[in-house]
């Protein structure tokens, strides 16, 4: 049969094939926290650094200060789908269940969504650390025409630094894009056998799981996966923008616009996750359907205030 609006399957097929594209599509649920229904959650810890004199054996008086907990909080943001109507009787001209169907790309379009705002929140506001490569390529950002250098192994050796500086003992995740993962299996000291001391390469099933201690997961830039920094120069001052208008009003794409590698530790973030919720409405017998929509609350923020355990590398000019 013709197909008669081509968008709308194209948008259909994208978003289900989202589920198997990025199969770490729930990234975010590498934090910390708990799922509850409320709104708002206090933020166990939230703290600065302990610190204390540096040398121990002075006989000076002790340095006495209270312990407590700030009054920080995470506040869910509400996440919906658009009501679908299911017309009963096309589901006798089908093979497959549209209700099942219908949830299960309901379902990937809210993990999208939660995804796009949990790596914008997971990111710092600014960052130094960029690429280094000597080989250039094309910035991962969509609408931006920045010429960046690709990442190498100093560039992760140097993020694993960063990490060993925080004394974090959490399990540490990334975040990564397509671009940059073509960076990466271009290491061979990270893919080649002989060099992992494994039998066969991870090239053989392009799967790349841990590196240095890291759990890495993939997502596509193009659906807002991953963040945008405006770099004025490399190594100069990197800020976060909002060009995919996750928190607010977009931000211009600029041509100075970059995109990077999100690293962070589970013990770093404090996420509050709501239940997911299916609506069903077929009382209106009229329509002989059932009328479907989703909605799910999520909110994250990080657990100190100096954001210890939350390191990005974006891709150098």
């Amino acid at each position: 049969m013709d197909i008669q609006n081509a968008e709308k399957f194209t948008e259909k097929f994208s978003k289900d094939f989202q589920k198997l594209l990025t199969p770490d599509n729930s990234f975010f649920l590498n934090t910390k926290g708990e799922t509850s229904s409320d709104l708002t959650i206090n933020i166990p810890q939230y703290l600065t650094e302990i610190a204390g004199p540096a040398d121990a054996t002075s006989n000076s008086a002790l340095d006495v200060v209270e312990y407590g907990e700030d009054n920080a909080t995470v506040t869910q943001k509400r996440f919906k789908t658009k009501a679908y109507q299911i017309v009963d009787y096309k589901e006798f001209f089908t093979a497959q269940d549209q209700r099942q169907n219908c949830m299960e790309s309901m379902k990937a379009f809210i993990d999208t969504r939660v995804g796009n705002f949990a790596a914008y929140k997971f990111s710092p506001s600014a960052t130094t650390l960029v690429s280094t490569g000597t080989v250039t390529r094309a910035t991962e950002v969509v609408g931006s025409t920045a010429t960046v250098k690709t990442f190498i192994k100093a560039d992760f050796i140097a993020a694993k630094k960063a990490m060993a500086k925080t004394n974090l003992t959490g399990k540490w995740h990334a975040l990564i894009s397509p671009e940059a993962l073509g960076d990466l299996f271009a290491i061979d000291d990270f893919v080649k056998a002989d060099s992992l001391g494994i039998q066969q390469s991870r090239l053989l099933n392009g799967e790349f799981a841990d590196i240095l201690g890291i759990r890495f997961h993939l997502r596509a830039p193009s659906l807002g996966a991953n963040v945008s920094y405006k770099a004025v120069g490399s190594p100069a001052v990197i800020t976060k923008q909002d060009i995919y208008g996750v928190v607010g009003a977009a931000d211009a794409v600029g041509n100075t616009n970059v995109g990077g590698i999100i690293f962070w530790n589970e013990s770093a973030l404090y996420s509050n996750k709501g239940l997911a919720k299916f609506y069903t409405n077929s009382a209106d017998a009229i329509y002989q359907s059932d009328i479907l929509s989703m909605q799910h609350t999520y909110g994250v923020e990080p657990v100190k205030k100096s954001n210890v355990g939350i390191i990005f590398v974006a891709e150098g000019l």
